[in-house]
Order: structure tokens, then sequence, then C-alpha cells
């Protein structure tokens, strides 16, 4: 305030000035997110007379981003304007697949991979604790993976199969009359006969050379 005189009067004025303060946000370090979750991001300064704006348009003072992109918000006041961005990333949640239940044969082997990306830790049902094993042997394997957005599981099986032999026994002399059954059954194979009959069992009652070939996956 100021104050005048003369021989006349005496005058008073005053003024008030009130200094603003210059507009600062942080949005803060670039964030990783999880699947699913979402972040909420605030640039709120004590001015009431502040206006806000955000990358998507929003002019509230807080942002709630749940998408991966690179996001900025800003605040203005009669002082300046500033603006800060800040970067959201998103990782998936684990999944893994083993894939179809497998078939081997003896001597055989087959890698198991579960790799995930980012995975802190993974844990075979035979014990092993690394993202690929190799199994030549029968059962059901199973695993689970441990990333920071969760955990998943997967299971397969793998089925050993049978090295085949085939012995229809010694050369064989019958009588007139007589016939002989010839035997292969063995499981889980096809059969052909010399003939190109497909049983289990074949009956001879005439001389000849008599042969059998059976199959399986192996």
């Amino acid at each position: 305030w100021v104050q005048i005189a003369n021989s006349c009067s005496t005058q008073t004025d005053s003024i008030t000035i009130e200094f603003g303060m210059d507009p600062t946000i942080n949005l803060g370090a670039d964030t990783t997110l999880c699947e699913g979750e979402a972040v909420l991001f605030n640039i709120a300064i004590p001015d009431a007379q502040a206006t806000y704006l955000w990358s998507n348009g929003g002019t509230l003072p807080d942002f709630t981003a749940n998408a991966a992109g690179t996001y900025w918000g800003s605040v203005t006041n009669q002082c300046g304007t500033v603006t800060d961005t800040v970067a959201v990333s998103i990782t998936p949640l684990p999944a893994i697949n083993l894939g179809n239940d497998v078939g081997l044969c003896p001597g055989e082997s087959v890698v198991l991979d579960a790799t995930v990306a980012a995975a802190t830790a993974y844990n075979w049902s035979n014990g092993d604790n690394t993202a690929t094993i190799t199994v030549g042997t029968d059962g059901t394997y199973s695993v689970t993976v441990t990333t920071a957005c969760g955990v998943a599981s997967d299971t397969v099986n793998v089925n050993l199969g049978t090295a085949l032999t085939i012995n229809l026994g010694p050369n064989l002399q019958l009588c007139n009359s007589d016939s002989f059954t010839l035997d292969a059954t063995t499981a889980g194979v096809t059969y052909q006969w010399q003939d190109g009959s497909s049983n289990a069992t074949f009956t001879a009652n005439t001389p000849g050379a008599y042969w059998v070939q059976i199959a399986n996956s192996c």
C-alpha cells in the first residue's frame, strides 16, 4: 500500500500481489504391467486455477493406463505449461504348451520345451529346473513355469513303443489231413500272412512255406 498527502488531504491505496507456483509434474519411471493390470498417473498440483491435458484428450488430474503405449500429461497455470511423458509396456501372462502326447520307440528320445520369456523358475515333475528336458522313457511329465506375472503349467504323456520279435516255431511235418494253427499273436500290432490275410493266427493244412509280418509304430 501507499499513502500520499498534501495540505488538502491524505489518500491511501493498496494492491494484493499473489505469486503463482511454476507447475511441476513427474509421471515417474517407465512402467511394465502384467496383462490385465492398470496403473494410475496423477499430475494434480496445489493450484485451483490449473488445467490439465492428457495424450488421450482427458482433462482430469489423473489418468488410468491399461494398455501398452507412450502417454503424456501436461499442466498449465498462470506461470506456464509443463509436460511429462511415460512409457507403459505389457507383459503377457505366462502360457505353455508341451504339445500332443508323444509316442517313442526304444532308443528314441524327445525334447520337451517349456520356454517362457522372462521366466523366473521351471519345475518339472522329474525334478529338473531347466526350460527343456530330454526324455526317453514312459511317463506323464508336467511342468510349472513361474514369471513375475503368474504361474502356468502343462502336462504331456510319453508312451514308449515295443521293439518287435516274432517266431512261428520250427519247421513242421504233418500227416495227411492234419492241420496246424500258426500263432503270431502280439499286442498292438497289425498282421500280414503270405496269402494277404490279417488275423493273428493262420491254419496251415497243405505243404508249403508260410510267413507272417507284424508291424507297429516302431
